[in-house]
């Protein structure tokens, strides 16, 4: 049911093409199903490091865009909301999880496109999107299959956030940042790739 793509390191399902799983149900007859492709994927240093080594066009798109949250070390893509949410009375008494759980039923990746799924470039995925499977794929599989699922996540979570760590760490001793320097965060992600597949 699950299977572990090796090349892009990322967990894959058929069963996501008749997502079931009701947190992922859609509010509205005008909102195509697209389960969990409902959020706002963040993009890490780790990700952004494969994009300006493959696609530098893209890395300054996702710098530039008006509809994306450039944060000091990673970049947030704001999914598309659509109108019919603000229709809702947003005075009444919500938790956080509660509202934020709305306005993700109401949402759809900007990389979704319907017929298809993610359009975004396997290796440029992001940690969340390579790793995660919904409650209700996990409940069929058996004991061993599990086990398999929770190492395969830690897996793909440990690369991205160790690397994400180490840099960030070395980008605010040098005082640099996605948000006030790009352009030198660019130049700096790309020779630390070039640096990295040197030594391989």
């Amino acid at each position: 049911m699950i299977n572990f793509d090796k090349t892009n390191r990322q967990l894959l399902t058929s069963a996501c093409l008749s997502c079931s799983d009701p947190h992922f149900s859609r509010p509205i007859e005008e909102l195509p199903h697209v389960g969990c492709c409902s959020y706002s994927p963040v993009f890490s240093l780790f990700e952004l490091s494969k994009v300006v080594t493959e696609d530098p066009s893209f890395y300054f798109n996702l710098v530039n865009q008006d509809a994306n949250t450039v944060n000091d070390y990673t970049i947030r893509i704001n999914a598309w909301i659509h109108p019919a949410y603000q229709k809702h009375d947003h005075s009444l008494k919500r938790s956080t999880i509660e509202q934020e759980d709305l306005k993700i039923s109401y949402s759809i990746c900007r990389f979704f496109k319907e017929n298809q799924g993610c359009t975004l470039k396997s290796s440029f995925k992001n940690a969340v999107c390579r790793s995660f499977i919904c409650s209700t794929v996990e409940d069929r599989l058996s004991t061993d299959e599990k086990s398999h699922l929770l190492e395969w996540v830690q897996d793909i979570q440990s690369e991205a956030t160790s690397f994400h760590r180490k840099h960030e760490a070395i980008l605010k001793e040098r005082r640099l940042s996605l948000k006030e320097h790009p352009n030198q965060v660019f130049s700096y992600l790309k020779h630390s790739q070039t640096k990295q597949h040197h030594f391989k």
